[in-house]
């Protein structure tokens, strides 16, 4: 599958994206090699975006980062493995509208019907980043996320802007989408990411004064606190940050920075 991340620092003066998730990166590159892009806003809110079918561009723009030990507000970044549409630039995620910066991994079947016919338990099933002349129907110019993306940026945006993930979900479960949708606002860092019937893995490390959400479980991040959801959002640069771990009633905990003495909260759904 696809791979989709977003980086968050929790301090407006940003933080240094660790070499694990760097590793982490650099290894998913190597399967899911249909186009690569970056995104990354710095805390004097410039940004930067790659976008490319280039696996060295796109390497050595993360180890540009990494050697240069910059800190960062946010970083979103997805490696595609095509399900449908062309392997071209204007398929490769991260489009961006209306300041909104669009990933997704998994199907929408609304735009990609012969996916039903290919595997009708789609929802219940994980899909490899394996090539597969059956799995990638090339005819079509434009992917399925592509369309999903273009066709409701002003409904995905309006979610994002009011923190309405669970408007986010409906708005996928009615166009057919599954998987999971990260999006973020190129000028101000605000993101979001949901997930229709896959999980959205979290991971908060307060010593390093970042959070970092993955769509597939990070084992070089095993060190740090993970947890399981169903949807997150939060605004890079501040400690304040939602996520929905299950169904019940949620409850705020406070956590003491360890490294000074400021209290922040985060919302949490056991």
């Amino acid at each position: 599958m696809c791979r989709n991340l977003i980086f968050s620092s929790i301090t407006q003066s940003g933080a240094r994206v660790p070499v694990e998730i760097f590793e982490s990166l650099l290894d998913s590159a190597k399967n899911n090699d249909d186009g690569f892009a970056l995104f990354i806003l710095y805390p004097d809110y410039e940004n930067r975006i790659v976008r490319t079918l280039s696996f060295y561009e796109y390497v050595k723009a993360l180890l540009e980062l990494d050697s240069d030990n910059e800190r960062i507000l946010l970083m979103h970044t997805h490696q595609r493995a095509a399900t449908a549409g062309s392997v071209t630039v204007d398929n490769v995620h991260l489009w961006i509208e209306n300041n909104i910066a669009f990933s997704h991994n998994g199907f929408v079947l609304k735009y990609a019907p012969h996916m039903v016919s290919i595997n009708p338990y789609i929802y219940k099933i994980p899909v490899t980043g394996e090539k597969s002349d059956t799995k990638c129907d090339i005819k079509t110019k434009d992917s399925d996320s592509k369309q999903f993306f273009y066709n409701n940026v002003d409904e995905i945006s309006r979610c994002l802007r009011k923190n309405n993930p669970d408007k986010l979900i409906a708005l996928c479960r009615k166009e057919n989408l599954s998987g999971i949708v990260m999006v973020n606002n190129i000028n101000n860092g605000r993101f979001m990411a949901v997930g229709v019937g896959r999980t959205v893995h979290l991971y908060i490390s307060t010593e390093r004064d970042y959070i970092a959400i993955s769509n597939i479980e990070t084992i070089e991040l095993r060190r740090q606190k993970h947890i399981e959801c169903e949807w997150i959002y939060g605004t890079a640069g501040t400690p304040h940050f939602s996520f929905k771990k299950s169904r019940k009633k949620a409850y705020e905990i406070p956590y003491l920075h360890s490294n000074r003495n400021i209290w922040y909260y985060y919302d949490y759904y056991d």
